[in-house]
């Protein structure tokens, strides 16, 4: 079955264009038909015209043979002989002219022309028969003029079908008028015969006189119709051509033969009838010419201005069907150039890119096309550029988003190990503390204890011994002191290494844990050397009397190292509560960054999810 959709866009606007352009052309086609009509019709009476003025020549001697013949049957052959001979040489020659345009004439296409012409062949077969009936005086003188009124008729009545051949109403009222008149001038002609041979015989015949009666009444009605029918300068050309001696006379002439005389005769010479009448009606066949040559004119005008109207359509009909194919030609052009290609391939490629297929086919590019269908081609490459970027910048922010996640992940996990370390060492920091704070205690005891030795220095060998128990004392403290000088330089060592882990917060702890570090160092130095010092108090001591008299100075000695103890312990003690107060700080601050962290790696595995899910988006294009 056939599928308009399967036509080309080009074949379907020429399919739309066409369908005026038959509608233009049948209309044409049917002014064209009535144009060439019109020519053939008016060609056809044209043609006609000049077989009416040959017809009218022939009925118009065939009329005066008539009238001749019947005075010469009237005069019982004494009139008209010699006229009657002249006249049917004349009456021959019109026919045979008459017969050399029948041979010419195509009779094709007028089927009444046709059968007149039948009609009038079969009559005029007869006309030898009926001469000779004449000539031997053997015809009646009713019987002839009945035989050339027959045959007159036979040629009028196919002049009286021409109006049907014309389509033009002024024409076809021309041609009957023209039409009437000839009837009208044959029953003059009659009139003439009839009363030639009554004239002739002085009386009318049997039945003539009705017939005369008939003539005259269908002579006038003819007239009449012409008079009705005619245009006015036919009218106005027969009134000034019918008028003088002739038409007078054959008035007054008619008028007696009309009139009741008793029987006494008419007195009206046949001859001088015939020719009045016979002038009468040559005024008739000069009226019947002209109006035969008007008719002529009117219908080769008719013709003439049908054939210009059939140019000046064709010519019309052949510019508007030559500027509706341009004009179809350049939509076409314009259109097809404007969609670049078929519109069912442009849909289908929308119908693609809505779809998601972004992937061209083999030669689809936008330089290979225009319009429309180029627009699409390249915002299909455009479209498959940016995805093609974006699948590569959501797989790179997945990929981004991913690490970012595992830094952070990793990030919170070691904050939360440094906050264990910063746990620790605060622990640590207040152990260390309390050490300062118990070897400041035993410092400041161990300053009274030198001053009280000074003061007892004096007491002999008990206060010796009891120094010397003292020293001893002194000895096992300063051990001590040795023991967290030693403990408190590791833990400052801690505190620098967590302090370094701790990058920019821990800058100012790590400054406070190397000053304790340097006061550790110290501490360990100067308990070392009081331990020397003790030792050599002890010695001292132990020889009792014999440096008694040096232990004062010496005793002085060590309550001044006693009292540096004192001070370095209030320092440690300070240091170690800057130390506790960096360290709060910086376990403020790891708590902060394993916040941050968390959040990082809650925003990082956010990131993650909208770039799976934008990358899934972009998996709805496909561009291979």
């Amino acid at each position: 079955m056939f599928d308009l959709r399967s036509l080309k866009f080009s074949h379907k606007i020429a399919a739309l264009a066409l369908l005026p352009l038959a509608g233009l052309l049948l209309m044409a086609s049917f002014v064209i038909r009535n144009q060439l009509h019109q020519m053939q019709s008016a060609g056809n009476v044209a043609a006609l015209a000049g077989f009416s003025v040959l017809a009218s020549d022939l009925v118009h001697e065939l009329q005066k043979e008539r009238g001749l013949s019947g005075g010469f049957l009237g005069s019982g052959g004494q009139k008209f002989r010699t006229e009657l001979g002249q006249q049917r040489q004349a009456t021959d020659v019109k026919l045979a002219k008459l017969d050399g345009f029948l041979q010419r004439f195509d009779t094709r296409g007028a089927e009444f022309f046709s059968a007149g012409l039948a009609d009038v062949s079969r009559r005029i077969a007869t006309l030898k028969q009926t001469r000779a009936g004449v000539d031997a005086l053997s015809a009646g003188g009713e019987a002839t003029v009945n035989y050339y009124s027959e045959l007159n008729a036979a040629y009028l009545t196919i002049l009286a079908q021409l109006p049907k051949l014309s389509a033009d109403a002024k024409l076809s009222q021309q041609l009957a008028a023209y039409a009437n008149f000839l009837k009208g001038k044959e029953q003059a002609g009659i009139e003439r015969a009839v009363l030639a041979n009554t004239f002739a015989k002085n009386a009318f015949g049997p039945g003539m006189y009705q017939k005369l009666i008939a003539l005259i009444a269908l002579q006038n009605a003819y007239l009449d119709l012409f008079a009705a029918t005619a245009p006015d300068n036919y009218l106005d050309f027969s009134n000034n051509t019918l008028r003088g001696q002739f038409v007078d006379e054959t008035a007054a002439m008619r008028r007696k033969a009309l009139a009741d005389n008793g029987g006494q005769g008419f007195g009206v010479d046949p001859a001088h009838w015939f020719a009045m009448q016979t002038g009468k009606i040559n005024q008739l066949k000069q009226v019947e010419d002209y109006i035969a040559r008007d008719i002529t004119a009117s219908s080769n005008a008719i013709q003439q201005d049908a054939q210009w109207q059939l140019l000046l359509n064709s010519l019309l009909v052949t510019a508007v069907l030559g500027l509706s194919l341009g004009l179809f030609w350049f939509l076409r052009k314009d259109i097809t150039e404007q969609l670049g290609g078929e519109p069912a391939h442009v849909k289908a490629l929308a119908v693609k890119v809505a779809a998601g297929e972004l992937a061209a086919q083999d030669g689809q590019t936008a330089a290979n096309h225009s319009g429309i269908l180029a627009a699409m081609l390249s915002m299909q490459q455009r479209l498959t550029d940016v995805v093609i970027a974006l699948r590569d910048c959501s797989e790179q922010i997945s990929q981004a988003a991913d690490e970012v996640s595992r830094a952070a992940q990793t990030l919170s996990q070691s904050s939360c190990q440094q906050a264990a370390g910063i746990e620790q060492t605060s622990a640590a920091l207040e152990q260390l503390s309390g050490s300062v704070e118990h070897n400041q205690h035993n410092a400041r005891s161990t300053e009274q204890i030198a001053l009280a030795a000074a003061q007892s220095a004096q007491t002999g060998e008990q206060v010796v011994r009891q120094t010397v128990a003292a020293m001893q004392k002194i000895a096992e403290k300063i051990g001590l002191i040795e023991g967290i000088a030693y403990q408190t330089n590791l833990l400052s060592l801690n505190a620098s290494i967590v302090a370094a882990k701790a990058g920019q917060h821990g800058a100012g702890f790590s400054v406070v844990a190397g000053e304790v570090r340097k006061l550790a160092n110290r501490s360990q130095s100067t308990a070392t050397e009081i331990g020397e010092l003790a030792q050599s108090g002890l010695q001292i001591a132990q020889k009792a009397g014999d440096i008694f008299s040096e232990m004062a100075p010496s005793i002085a000695n060590t309550a001044n190292l006693v009292q540096e103890i004192v001070t370095a312990s209030e320092q440690q003690a300070v240091g170690v509560h800057q130390i506790n107060q960096a360290m709060a700080q910086l376990n403020t601050a790891i708590q902060h960054n394993a916040a941050a962290s968390e959040q990082l790696a809650a925003t990082a595995e956010a990131l993650n999810e909208q770039s799976q899910s934008l990358v899934a988006q972009i998996g709805f294009f496909k561009i291979r």
